[in-house]
């Protein structure tokens, strides 16, 4: 953010303002593009995708398994294939947690498959 309001300054000395409502706060000129910084791929490695440990709390619990859901990458995930993540879980203890976290807004749930993405 710092580094935002930096560059934004530098440009502002040097004669370019950028608006958030551009028609409104100046129709006449033509705002150019700003480059945004864009997130770097995740990597995966096998220490990620090895079987861990079940959490104890069902804090810890729902963490895990949206973490679970968002390292797939867009890929969708069945509550077995989430549970499979997990030494000694099963996918009728992950589905209420997956369907929790749907509710939330979490993880998309999608039906005709029944299956959970990020």
């Amino acid at each position: 953010m710092v580094q935002f309001n930096q560059q934004r300054a530098a440009e502002e000395a040097a004669g370019t303002v950028r608006y958030l409502r551009p028609l409104y706060q100046a129709p006449g000129e033509q705002q150019a593009a700003m480059a945004l910084p864009v997130n770097a791929p995740v990597a995966t490695d096998v220490a990620a995708t090895a079987a861990q440990p079940w959490p104890a709390e069902l804090a810890q619990q729902m963490f895990a398994v949206r973490s679970i859901v968002q390292q797939a990458g867009g890929e969708a995930l069945s509550s077995a294939q989430v549970a499979a993540r997990f030494r000694r879980t099963k996918a009728d203890k992950v589905k209420p947690l997956l369907d929790t976290l749907a509710m939330m807004s979490l993880v998309r749930h999608l039906e005709p498959e029944d299956t959970y993405a990020a």
